[in-house]
């Protein structure tokens, strides 16, 4: 028996193979970097290598393209890191508690509370591992002036 679902309403505009994907920290979007994909120009099985950005939305289950490139075409590697800067989380804190707590450097903040933040105030740095190289962007910069496909 088959345990897969085929998911017939997303269908990619090229047909890539041994790109880079990730997934964004609230599990929304899949991007997928790169690749390599055959070139149906002639009857050949010549491939080309890609530098597209695309970003699957799984809410709406909607392709899109960001105008941003990778760095280079091909295979890559990819993943997204989370994080929230200490400043952060020490004004975010002051918001949520008032003067309950007063604002220092040693402020310990309990761990739940962190956490309660988290959901609201991060930054994700996508980040592409290539045989000759480390590149690193912004998520935010990625999903700027995304078009459908």
């Amino acid at each position: 028996a088959n345990l897969w679902t085929q998911l017939q309403h997303v269908r990619l505009p090229t047909k890539n193979y041994a790109f880079g994907y990730a997934l964004s920290v609230d599990e929304r979007y899949l991007f997928m970097l790169g690749g390599i994909y055959q070139n149906e120009g002639d009857n050949s099985i010549a491939t080309d290598k890609d530098d597209t950005i695309y970003i699957i939305d799984t809410q709406q289950w909607r392709v899109m393209q960001s105008p941003i490139k990778c760095p280079v075409k091909g295979q890559m590697v990819a993943c997204i890191v989370s994080r929230i800067p200490t400043h952060a989380y020490q004004t975010l804190t002051a918001a949520v508690v008032g003067n309950e707590w007063k604002l220092c450097q040693s402020l310990e903040i309990p761990f739940e509370l962190m956490q309660l933040i988290s959901t609201f105030y991060t930054f994700e740095s996508m980040h592409l591992l290539i045989a000759n190289g480390h590149w690193q962007i912004d998520v935010d910069t990625l999903m700027q002036d995304m078009q459908s496909c």
